[in-house]
């Protein structure tokens, strides 16, 4: 399971996943280039729920991980009483 991940391998397993966002988004293989299924794609962020920055790069990287990155991104609202 992902879970299990050390912080070097879970770098290293942010970067696979990337990688493989950015060859989806090429125009010229997005027909050829297999889809992630939503299910692998939710249990990927949803492994980095507490990594900000991370979450932050996969909304940035794919239209796909955007809307799961951002309910973990604003899943807690802080308001301050100033």
């Amino acid at each position: 399971m992902v879970s299990h991940l050390t912080p070097c391998a879970s770098s290293q397993f942010i970067d696979i996943v990337l990688e493989f966002v950015a060859l989806e988004r090429r125009p010229s293989l997005s027909n050829a280039s297999p889809r992630l299924p939503p299910e692998l794609l939710d249990q990927i962020v949803g492994h980095l729920h507490d990594d900000r920055r991370a979450l932050s790069n996969c909304s940035i990287a794919s239209r796909a991980l955007l809307p799961r990155a951002r309910h973990h991104l604003f899943s807690h609202i802080r308001l301050n009483d100033s």
